[in-house]
């Protein structure tokens, strides 16, 4: 378990095992050692939801050697159009999920852009109305933001598209389309000033709920079963998620490598609880240690200067990210939950 040998008051660094073929790695006398028959190599990050208590967990992390940057682990959240009946009964609905970062993020709101979306939706039968939610359900854990702004949803007919809805909202945090805040913790969802106007917000800093902005029926536009339809917004999103998982890095050949873990705030900066590892590759030492800041860093670098072996190797390796249990190796999960929570 990588650990601080004194972490600030409030803070401790992110949980990290090492694990050697799903089992975690023992210390020796002389510290850790990767066998040379091992398979695969792989890292537990992080805390369940349930055994959390210093609020966000969203942790980045890197393997020197093998990574170029800093990675997370992606989740994601949605826009959702929901279609219903006479009864009011819920009968479809299509998600849009978005996931990772925006194409337009730059670390802040008021840095980034919007980015434009277009999709298309065919009415089921037996609707008779739609109704669009903006949310963080899906994988239980998403944490981060979603911002969205100029929801339009319009008629495709042969004599061009006809506008059916606009969204509008104001400086005092409702719509004037009656949008209203649910889900199990509906303080997330927020109204947001950006340099393009007012946005719809949801900020989840909870891993254990979600928060939904929704158009209820009262306000809904009315729909014809068959009828093609465009939905248009802007976006843009920072989501990671904010409980355990793993992330496995396959058979390391031999030479030094270093694991780095950040523990980041809802903004994606660091909440100063750094740790780190320095791993070598199989049947040599995997020395563990950590530091807090960038001095206790340099009189670590500074110790080792000069030792053969402690320069990182770049080498090929098989990268995969593991959430809800189940590996990718393109770095993309393997399936999306999209049920609500």
């Amino acid at each position: 378990m990588l650990s601080s040998a004194e972490p600030p008051p409030g803070a401790s660094p992110a949980n990290a095992e090492i694990l050697v073929d799903g089992k975690p790695l023992g210390a020796t006398a002389e510290g850790f050692r990767i066998p040379a028959s091992h398979k695969s190599v792989s890292f537990r990050l992080g805390r369940s939801p349930e055994d959390e208590t210093e609020g966000s967990r969203r942790v980045q992390f890197k393997l020197e050697g093998v990574d170029n940057g800093w990675r997370q682990l992606r989740s994601e959240m949605s826009l959702m159009v929901r279609f219903g009946d006479a009864a009011g009964d819920q009968v479809a609905q299509r998600i849009f999920v978005v996931e990772g970062i925006s194409q337009g993020w730059r670390g802040s709101v008021e840095s980034s852009a919007f980015t434009e979306r277009r999709e298309t939706v065919r009415v089921p039968p037996d609707s008779t109305f739609l109704t669009v939610a903006i949310s963080s359900s899906g994988p239980p854990t998403a944490m981060g933001i979603y911002l969205v702004r100029g929801v339009k949803i319009f008629r495709n007919s042969p004599s061009g598209p006809e506008l059916l809805f606009a969204a509008a909202t104001d400086r005092e945090g409702t719509d004037t389309n009656g949008w209203r805040r649910s889900g199990t913790r509906p303080s997330m969802a927020k109204m947001v000033h950006t340099s393009a106007g007012e946005a719809f917000c949801i900020l989840d800093d909870d891993p254990n709920a979600h928060a939904e902005w929704n158009l209820p029926r009262a306000a809904a536009p009315k729909v014809q079963p068959g009828e093609s339809l465009t939905v248009e917004w802007s976006e843009m999103y920072d989501i990671g998620t904010g409980s355990r998982f793993e992330v496995n890095y396959g058979r390391l050949n031999a030479g030094h490598y270093r694991f780095l873990t950040d523990v980041l705030d809802n903004h994606r900066q660091p909440a100063g609880r750094r740790a780190a590892a320095r791993l070598r590759g199989p049947g040599a030492l995997v020395e563990a240690s950590s530091f807090l800041d960038q001095r206790v860093r340099r009189h670590r670098d500074s110790s080792l200067a000069g030792r053969p072996g402690d320069h990182p190797e770049t080498h090929p390796a098989t990268s995969r990210e593991c959430r809800a249990g189940t590996l990718d190796r393109a770095g993309t999960p393997a399936h999306r939950a999209r049920s609500a929570r």
